[in-house]
C-alpha cells in the first residue's frame, strides 16, 4: 500500500493503489481475525438478504490484493448475504497491499466502528 493516513476517525488510501471491480465471490478470502458480532444469522442478515436481492449490492466491499490473493476486510456479511442469494460476483473497492495491511486496514476499521456505536453497544453486545 502506497499511503494509508488516518483522518477523522476513518482509514484514507491513496487512489492510484485503490481500483473499483466486480470481484468473483469463490476468489474471496476472509481474514481469520474477524469479531464475533459479524454474524450471519438472525433478523439483520434475513433483511441485509432481502435488500440486496432487491438492489443488488450497493455499498462496495474492501478488498486487499496481495499478489492475486483477495482478502476481504469489509463486507463479509454483504459477500455472505449475495453468496447465499447465489450471485457470482459483487462490486469492490481494490487496494494493492499485504496481508499485514489487509488486517491494519481491518483492525482501523473496527475501531472506528465501536467508537462511531459507542462503548455501551460493544459492552452490551459483550454481556
Amino acid at each position: 500500500m502506497k499511503k494509508v493516513s488516518k483522518k477523522k476517525g476513518s482509514l484514507q488510501v491513496n487512489t492510484d493503489s485503490t481500483r473499483f471491480e466486480m470481484v468473483r465471490l469463490d476468489q474471496l478470502r476472509t481474514l481469520k481475525v474477524q469479531p464475533p458480532w459479524r454474524t450471519t444469522d438472525g433478523d439483520s442478515f434475513r433483511k441485509l438478504k432481502e435488500r440486496i436481492a432487491e438492489e443488488g449490492v450497493v455499498s462496495p466491499v474492501t478488498v486487499v490484493d496481495d499478489d492475486g490473493t483477495l482478502l476481504l476486510v469489509r463486507g463479509n456479511r454483504r459477500a455472505a448475504a449475495s453468496e447465499d442469494l447465489g450471485l457470482k460476483e459483487i462490486p469492490a473497492y481494490v487496494i494493492k497491499g499485504t496481508r499485514s495491511d489487509a488486517e491494519a486496514l481491518f483492525a482501523s476499521e473496527e475501531v472506528s466502528t465501536i467508537r462511531h456505536r459507542g462503548a455501551d453497544w460493544l459492552y452490551g453486545w459483550a454481556h
